[in-house]
């Protein structure tokens, strides 16, 4: 098998252009891609500002159920989508730039970090990564 360095499919010894992208350009070892910095560190920041999430809205559940339910909801989707950022999940990119969409509102900090990751995630390497992670099967 060769690899492709373009998007990292393997493919057939006599390939003269790879079968997923179009690409020409081979290598006799697979593809290791390096998750970049950034998405280590807003995957570990997502994680840690989701555990107080789910904990106030556990404290929201007492008086006001209905909020804190969705609290609790918003808490969890963001933490599944944080920890999926490490395996290079696209879903989890466009979810956690939905939430850096809504973070906009919660002025200043919140819009100073809605800014920051919609910046971040829309970055080329970035997209790429997260490409390169859907399109590689291993």
């Amino acid at each position: 098998m060769k690899y492709c360095q373009n998007c990292g499919t393997a493919n057939t010894f006599s390939s003269t252009v790879c079968s997923n992208c179009g690409s020409s350009k081979f290598s006799s070892t697979p593809m290791i891609d390096n998750r970049p910095t950034g998405i280590t560190i807003l995957a570990i920041l997502g994680i840690l500002g989701s555990l107080p999430e789910l904990l106030i809205g556990s404290i929201f559940t007492v008086g006001f159920p209905i909020i804190g339910v969705l609290i609790i909801i918003v808490g969890v989707l963001f933490l599944i989508a944080s920890i999926s950022l490490f395996s290079g999940k696209e879903w989890a990119r466009i979810l956690i730039m939905i939430f850096s969409v809504l973070m906009l509102i919660a002025i200043p900090i919140g819009t100073i970090m809605g800014i920051i990751f919609l910046y971040y995630f829309t970055r080329p390497h970035v997209k790429k990564y997260f490409q390169r992670q859907n399109l590689n099967p291993l």
